[in-house]
């Protein structure tokens, strides 16, 4: 964990590499964009529009594609561990159906699996 003045320090460095010469004003706006971005989902779209100009990756400082590369990767992780808990959320219901009785108040298998099935759904598993 960094603590407040590394961050300090990070964000001034990205500062002074948005002063690049080989960077045109629409450059710095979509870098600034991929920073601010608020989901993982709008990041990766961001980053992938941004590298997707081939002439624009080759006139961006390789600090930039650097730090986008973490970015990725930390999103890759955070999307695997979600998939992961929902697979095990999944299993757990899954199992938990067969040792429900037939006629149990509540939740019966047919609603367990159906839950099971749903959380599998939204994880794409």
């Amino acid at each position: 964990m960094n603590t407040p003045e590394q961050d300090a320090q990070a964000v001034r460095e990205l500062e002074e590499m948005l002063t690049a010469d080989t960077l045109r004003p629409e450059d710095r706006t979509a870098l600034r964009a991929i920073a601010s971005g608020t989901s993982i989902d709008q990041i990766v779209a961001l980053i992938h529009n941004y590298y997707g100009d081939l002439d624009r990756s080759a006139r961006t400082p390789r600090a930039f594609l650097n730090l986008h590369l973490g970015m990725l990767i930390g999103a890759c992780t955070r999307i695997k561990i979600t998939r992961s808990v929902l697979r095990a959320a999944s299993g757990m219901l899954d199992a938990s159906a067969e040792h429900l009785e037939p006629f149990a108040v509540g939740y019966g298998k047919e609603q367990m699996r159906s839950i099971a099935r749903l959380l599998r759904e939204a994880g794409g598993i």
